[in-house]
């Protein structure tokens, strides 16, 4: 991708579409015009631009050779309606029907450099605004520096996300616990620890990116269970401060852990978003456990007024119905339940494996109609560059077998403007062709050392992107190279793929290995029980996800590893809590996991409010595995732990 910024003018620009849906008139063209002249003369952030201004014809007549545009004075003269259409060049800025027009803005680098890069994505909305209150059609905005300037925005709005779960957590625990007091202090905890990442990328120089802004979730989300038991031990149980801190200190070390190998599991992607975003949310879980268990109690500690108004704490009220933890299912039910997810076995491989960059917007969004307007008037949804680096090669054969693949909407080449000269003498053809070669259309296709064919296809999706590609490289062979910024998703893709695989598969592993470890040290005969019930959510997800064809991307790799990292911390207090037996420590303890299981709920739901598509998504499998997480870690350990006891049902205090 770099070579074609360098070499073929391929700068990131604003395109706009403006779309009259009928075809346009020599009055549309002269208010376009009009437009577009006061706006490139008085905005000083156009650098230039391409349009269908600028495609010209030549003539040579008396000895002289010149070059008229074929749209030059719409306002004054009529246009060459005939001569246009015929044009090779017209389709890269408007339909054959003359139905839009397409206008590609080079904007100029800001004199200060930005956070966020060298441009002032601003200066876009103030072309986009202008051309909507001159131009009396519809107005498209898309190209490579609206997406960037989507992206930010979604980056941006999702601080008014963190925001508003901070406000819900708050009222969620008030309403759990009844202090004000405990839930500026889970504010806090999450405080620290999301300052204490940023204050770390900033520090390596890691970017926030569309997934890196979702962190603060995902740590609030992984972090809140370790401050609901404490809380549950202390208000409701009434257990000193001090003493439910030790008793908790081991425990939730091991449940921080768990969560640290979920999210540290994605680490093995070649992709360093994803790398960053995993380092930075594992260490995050640690960081959550270091403020929990060593500052807030030395804060406590050193207030005694404050560790007094702790224990004078009036015990609230019980919210979650006992029946509801206690739910035992009849033991064929819960084998046949808890064996439900070895179904998956059969299933991997048909998971959906399809991606486009616009799945990340909206289909409301710009960006989306930009991609609908695109694939309704020329069936095509973006391009693939195809690179020649002889500059001698003919290239005639290749564009006309490119041309007839099915997958190809359009080919731009230089053979179309050869073709347009033919008629002239030969010493003509080679000075108007190197003419053409100086022009801005001439460096699309053509560099100092190299060439290249521009090929419309008619999808997107990586699934139908390396079937596309192979065919054309089969044409071509090694005198070509593809590129695109479709080839790098497509990549981007197939490498998340081996992410989800290889960190489902080194996750499992490693929290089998602790928990396995745990209970068989503490409850031998509960091992079965346990390991099934732990890892029986992240398995249930993965079969819906293949079910219901979720697409494999960010946000499914990100909730698998949330539950994979969640896998195993109720189990945990479960086993280390427990003073009778392991149903007594569930019907106990339970209580503050239901808590903890309604506030991810509500704190997940946030995540349908947000700007990008991909978190909605994220939403609603959060939403879905955080459900099955509860079944499995209580009414599936429940069953199955009463037949490990050789009972129905969990024995129940009255």
């Amino acid at each position: 991708m770099r070579e074609l910024k360098e070499e073929y003018s391929f700068e990131d620009k604003l395109t706009l579409i403006i779309n009259k849906k009928t075809p346009l008139n020599n009055q549309d063209l002269c208010q376009i015009q009009n437009w577009l002249r006061k706006e490139v003369n008085t905005n000083p952030d156009i650098g230039g631009f391409n349009s269908l201004f600028n495609l010209r014809i030549p003539e040579y007549s008396n000895g002289l050779l010149f070059y008229p545009q074929i749209v030059e004075s719409p306002c004054e003269d009529k246009v060459d309606y005939v001569t246009l259409k015929k044009h090779p060049l017209l389709t890269m800025f408007s339909t054959p029907e003359l139905t839009d027009f397409v206008i590609h803005f080079e904007i100029n680098p800001a004199e200060k450099e930005f956070r966020h890069g060298i441009y002032d994505y601003k200066a876009l909305d103030r072309i986009i605004e202008s051309a909507k209150k001159s131009l009396p059609f519809e107005i498209i905005p898309g190209g490579t520096l609206f997406f960037q300037s989507s992206v930010l925005s979604g980056i941006e709005y999702s601080n008014v996300i963190n925001i508003m779960a901070s406000v819900l957590l708050f009222s969620g625990y008030y309403l759990f616990y009844r202090s004000f007091m405990g839930a500026f202090a889970l504010l806090a905890v999450i405080l620290i620890t999301n300052s204490m990442i940023k204050a770390g990328m900033a520090y390596f120089g890691h970017m926030i990116d569309p997934l890196s802004s979702c962190i603060f979730l995902m740590i609030t989300v992984s972090s809140i269970e370790d401050y609901i038991l404490f809380s549950f031990l202390v208000f409701k149980q009434k257990t000193p401060f001090n003493l439910a801190a030790k008793k908790l200190l081991l425990p939730s070390f091991l449940t921080s852990l768990t969560t640290a190998i979920g999210f540290g599991s994605l680490a093995v992607s070649s992709n360093p978003s994803i790398v960053h975003f995993s380092i930075w949310t594992a260490l995050g879980a640690m960081f959550e456990w270091a403020a929990m268990f060593l500052i807030i109690p030395v804060f406590v500690n050193l207030f005694p007024s404050i560790r007094k108004r702790i224990d004078a704490h009036p015990k609230p009220k019980r919210i979650v119905p006992v029946k509801l933890i206690t739910y035992t299912p009849p033991k064929v039910i819960a084998v046949i339940i808890a064996l439900i997810p070895l179904v998956i076995v059969f299933m991997y491989d048909k998971a959906n494996l399809s991606y486009s960059p616009y799945d990340m917007f909206t289909k409301t969004h710009q960006v989306s109609k930009f991609r609908e307007h695109l694939l309704e008037t020329r069936q095509s949804e973006g391009e693939l560059s195809i690179v020649f680096k002889n500059m001698d090669e003919d290239i005639s054969s290749y564009v006309e077998a490119i041309k007839k693949d099915p997958a190809v909407a359009g080919v731009f080449s230089e053979m179309d403007i050869k073709k347009e000269v033919i008629l002239f003498p030969e010493f003509l053809q080679k000075l108007i062709f190197e003419d053409f070669k100086r022009t801005d259309l001439g460096k699309l296709f053509i560099a100092r050392d190299s060439k290249r064919i521009i090929a419309y296809i008619k999808s997107y999706d990586t699934k139908d992107v390396p079937v596309v590609v192979s065919r054309i490289q089969n044409i071509c062979g090694d005198k070509c190279s593809i590129k695109s910024e479709i080839i790098v998703s497509k990549d981007y893709a197939v490498g998340i793929l081996q992410t989800l695989y290889d960190s489902a598969v080194s996750g499992f592993f490693s929290i089998i290995v602790l928990i396995s470890w745990l209970v068989f040290t503490i409850s031998r005969k509960h091992t079965v029980p346990v390991l099934l019930s732990t890892l029986w959510a992240s398995f249930m997800l993965l079969i819906l996800v293949v079910v219901f064809q979720f697409k494999i991307n960010v946000v499914t790799c990100v909730a698998l590893s949330v539950l994979i990292g969640l896998a195993g911390d109720n189990a945990i207090q479960f086993l280390l809590l427990q003073k009778d037996s392991l149903s007594e420590s569930v019907e106990e303890v339970g209580e503050a996991s239901t808590e903890n299981f309604l506030l991810m709920l509500l704190l997940s739901g946030t995540l349908f409010f947000s700007y990008f598509q991909t978190p909605r998504t994220l939403a609603l499998l959060m939403i879905i595995g955080i459900i099955l997480m509860f079944i499995g870690d209580l009414w599936v350990l429940n069953g199955l732990t009463a037949i490990s006891d050789g009972k129905s049902k969990p024995k129940s205090k009255s």
